[in-house]
């Protein structure tokens, strides 16, 4: 799962925050709902990592609760 976040990431680094808010608030609610594609657990893991995304993007601060590892992959956005 992580590597569809890590993909996620990828794919907005280089939008403006507004697009990127955009776009993670979208994938967030598309995660909402059923898909074959995820169970629940790997749509749950992935959501909590937008939210944690949403979260530094909004605030500039770190998500309580989360990695020295996954916390290493926001340093791209921290110019924006």
């Amino acid at each position: 799962m992580a590597n569809d976040f890590d993909d996620f990431l990828s794919s907005v680094k280089y939008l403006n925050k507004e697009d990127i808010l955009d776009t993670a608030y979208k994938k967030h609610k598309l995660l909402d709902k059923y898909s074959s594609i995820y169970t629940t657990a790997q749509r749950t893991e992935f959501q909590q990592g937008i939210s944690h995304l949403l979260y530094f993007l909004e605030t500039g601060q770190r998500p309580a609760g989360i990695s020295d590892l996954e916390f290493a992959k926001f340093k791209v956005f921290e110019k924006i």
